[in-house]
């Protein structure tokens, strides 16, 4: 018997749906909304707060592996789940993983939109750093999409998927950038950048870059999809060493203080508004 063949899809299917359906989805995207992934379901795109994935995606899948079937894949920060559904659509066994962000609860959005599309992704609340060592040496590919600005530590997560990678693996990489001028970190008041308290840094590709490498990884492919957002193809090429992190275990835990303080505000004042 040959073996079972599926195409890589670059595009979540299109399902059809009666009017009540239609009305039915509706209802169930401004219940869970608003949504960071704009998806098209059913005739009707989820109420997004930024564009499509798409144009990201259409730059980042030539670079993957032309097979990715049983390929065990961990998506960092997967938000509403478009690229989970999308690789767990080509065969891949995906994890997504997040936390709920300012009272959006980002994974119930993404396992509703798992039971829609029926792709076999696997969707949890929860963070990298807490994920059990029986995760180790686990993944073929990782995709840490729109992160690593929004941690107070880089070093200790980079060198976390590093463990939880399998020896060559692939890192798929994206954060806001500065491509024009210097690294600039909030840790002091991190809603200095575009109102968003779950910012901590701004940084360079050279400092991406220098930071991916004290930790393990080689740039494969740059991938430029607008000058404000770098993407990378890495690959993991040696087990990272302890490394000291660029702020103390205090001004960590001050700045995710202060982050938790601006989340619960913000979940206050949403209650408030919906009363």
């Amino acid at each position: 018997m040959s073996p079972k063949k599926i195409t890589f899809h670059k595009r979540l299917p299109r399902i059809r749906a009666t009017k009540r359906e239609y009305d039915e989805t509706v209802a169930k995207m401004a219940e869970l909304g608003p949504f960071y992934h704009n998806i098209y379901l059913k005739g009707i795109q989820t109420t997004g707060v930024h564009d499509h994935p798409l144009p990201i995606w259409d730059k980042l899948h030539p670079h993957l592996p032309a097979d990715i079937i049983d390929k065990k894949c961990l998506d960092i920060g997967c938000n509403s789940g478009f690229y989970s559904l999308i690789l767990a659509k080509g065969g891949a066994e995906v994890l997504g993983i997040d936390n709920n962000q300012a009272g959006i609860d980002v994974v119930a959005q993404a396992e509703w939109l798992e039971s829609e599309f029926q792709t076999g992704a696997k969707f949890e609340e929860t963070s990298i750093m807490d994920l059990s060592a029986s995760h180790k040496n686990t993944y073929d590919m990782v995709l840490c999409l729109g992160v690593y600005h929004h941690l107070p530590d880089t070093d200790s997560v980079l060198q976390k998927i590093n463990q939880v990678m399998k020896k060559d693996a692939m890192l798929l990489f994206g954060s806001a950038t500065n491509r024009y001028g210097p690294s600039e970190y909030y840790a002091e008041d991190s809603a200095e950048f575009a109102n968003d308290p779950t910012c901590y840094r701004i940084a360079t590709p050279e400092d991406i870059l220098e930071d991916l490498a004290d930790n393990g990884f080689t740039l494969i492919e740059e991938v430029w999809v607008d000058t404000s957002v770098f993407y990378g193809v890495f690959k993991k090429t040696k087990t990272t060493r302890k490394k000291t992190s660029r702020f103390t275990t205090e001004k960590i835990a001050e700045m995710v203080a202060a982050k938790k303080k601006v989340t619960k505000a913000s979940k206050s004042s949403k209650k408030k508004s919906k009363k």
